[in-house]
């Protein structure tokens, strides 16, 4: 199992980084929040969508370690959320101004859903689909996909599935 003190090179950068005092950005990151409370999230408006690559890359790394934690953090999944951290921090399109960000997904022990709602609201649903696969492959990666992986994992196509149907309610 991963731990703390072995984090993998671009991590452990982004850790280490002093952001001073920033805890949000763009309205979205509140370090301080209580797991549970943005239970409404889903349906507040979650504002114009983000199209940036690197804000979306920060989104998909979000939940991928969200899925890792799920049942504990293997040093396999462990390699491929850094592989994805370092793509994110070398991006020359801006992948340096969600290091305070990337900061708080790491450092959030906990395993709630809400926790990474607050990014995934600002992605359109065909994005979203997108990282499907990324979750599936990170929650296989060590010994297949437990029961609480699917449960994860079927959330979050709920909120894919609950998001289209308040786009397709926004549009009409």
């Amino acid at each position: 199992m991963w731990s703390s003190g072995g984090l993998p090179g671009s991590i452990r950068n982004a850790l280490n980084w002093n952001y001073g005092n920033t805890y949000v950005t763009d309205g979205i990151i509140d370090p301080h929040r209580a797991p549970g409370v943005d239970e409404k999230c889903l349906k507040r408006t979650a504002g114009k969508p983000i199209h940036d690559e690197a804000y979306i890359d920060l989104v998909r790394i979000a939940l991928c370690y969200y899925i890792a934690k799920i049942d504990g953090v293997s040093d396999d999944e462990m390699s491929i959320i850094d592989g994805m951290c370092e793509d994110l921090l070398n991006n020359t399109n801006g992948g340096s101004q969600y290091r305070a960000e990337l900061q708080m997904i790491l450092r959030d022990k906990g395993t709630y859903f809400t926790n990474v709602k607050r990014y995934l609201n600002r992605i359109e649903p065909e994005v979203l689909e997108s990282f499907m696969d990324d979750m599936v492959r990170i929650a296989d990666t060590t010994n297949g996909i437990t029961e609480m992986e699917k449960k994860a994992i079927n959330d979050f196509r709920e909120f894919i599935d609950e998001r289209k149907k308040i786009q397709d309610e926004d549009l009409k």
